[in-house]
Parts: C-alpha cells; sequence; structure tokens
C-alpha cells in the first residue's frame, strides 16, 4: 500500500499553519531542506517554518491526521499528541498521562482530530 507523502509547515514568525507546495534540498545552506508554501512564493528554511508530516491515515471525520496533532482518543477518553517514535520508526500517540502507544492500533473511529500543538495545548 503506498502512502501519500505530504507535509505541513507551522509559520513560527505569523503563528499559522500553512500547506506545503514543495521542499528543496538543493539550495539548501545548513542541510535542511528549504521550504515553500502555497501562501508565499518565497522560500524559508526550518528555522521559520516547522515541518509536520502527513500519517497517511484520517480521523473518524475523514480530517487528515498529522504529527503534531492532538486528537482525542475516546477509548481512553483521553486527549493525545500525534508524535514520531524513533523507537518504533512509526507515528505514536503521547497521552497526557505520559504514556504512548502505537498509533496503528487506535487508527479508525476511535479518533478524532481536537487541533494542533501550535493552536491547542493539553
Amino acid at each position: 500500500m503506498n502512502r501519500e507523502i505530504k507535509f505541513r509547515a507551522f509559520d513560527t514568525e505569523n503563528k499559522e499553519m500553512l500547506e506545503v507546495q514543495e521542499l528543496d534540498y538543493e539550495d539548501s545552506w545548513n542541510g535542511q531542506p528549504m521550504v515553500r508554501t502555497t501562501m508565499y512564493n518565497d522560500y524559508f528554511d526550518t528555522e521559520e517554518m516547522i515541518l509536520m508530516q502527513y500519517t497517511g491515515l484520517k480521523d473518524k471525520n475523514g480530517v487528515e491526521i498529522y504529527e503534531g496533532d492532538i486528537v482525542y482518543v475516546a477509548s481512553e477518553d483521553e486527549n493525545a499528541k500525534i508524535v514520531w517514535c524513533s523507537e518504533m520508526c512509526k507515528f505514536a500517540l503521547e497521552f497526557e498521562s505520559e504514556w504512548a502507544s502505537d498509533f496503528d492500533s487506535f487508527y479508525g473511529k476511535d479518533l478524532e482530530v481536537m487541533g494542533n500543538i501550535y493552536d491547542n495545548w493539553y
């Protein structure tokens, strides 16, 4: 199964979430990608734009789930943050109670996107 690879970016200066149109490594000066969003024609470095990857999955309402999203997990009656877990090499849920779980085990009707870490903290 192929997963759609796409990103969004949080603009740290203007405090807004933007759709990423292009990542450019060729003109990078520090090894990090340059980011071009659908909102601006200019390229920005990742100090100005924080990248968040699409998990390839949607919540119970059809909303795309990205790294950095806050989701309500109905079976746990608790909010969790979507994070990249390098130990598992996959996305995971980080709960308020400070335990993490494999994101895949909760996917489906159980999740609802409530916001993201830049707009909504626990």
